[in-house]
């Protein structure tokens, strides 16, 4: 159908209890995507969502204060990008600060999101 979805679901304890909603994404306003990890920083109060279907990490917003997403504001990279080569193949986004240089995102090719106890300024 050339759709893709952000669908959220309740979680208690850790274990999913039940759908909460289905946002749709798709033709003639935005081109089939794949959601597969966000993160969200209250500094620039922008959600970070890695499309890897299209090998990109959009920024979207929350217009309705929902805690879920609504509509996609930017590309904030994009592997076909020169010298972003190297986010082919992402499959997590962490919003972190570095000690050094501030605030930013941490892209990892393992899984949606690194364990609480990672550091920006180390390589895993």
């Amino acid at each position: 159908m050339g759709t893709a979805q952000i669908r959220t679901l309740n979680i208690y304890e850790g274990e999913v209890i039940a759908p909460y909603m289905t946002l749709d994404f798709g033709p003639p306003v935005y081109p089939p995507m794949f959601f597969y990890s966000m993160t969200y920083s209250s500094e620039t109060e922008f959600y970070y969502v890695l499309d890897t279907l299209s090998q990109k990490i959009l920024v979207m917003a929350d217009i309705d204060e929902d805690l879920i997403p609504d509509t996609i504001v930017s590309t904030y990279a994009d592997a076909l990008w020169p010298g972003y080569e190297s986010l082919e193949d992402m499959r997590g986004v962490d919003f972190s600060n570095h000690r050094y240089l501030g605030a930013g995102l941490i892209v990892n090719h393992f899984r949606a999101h690194l364990p609480d106890c990672a550091r920006p300024y180390t390589a895993y």
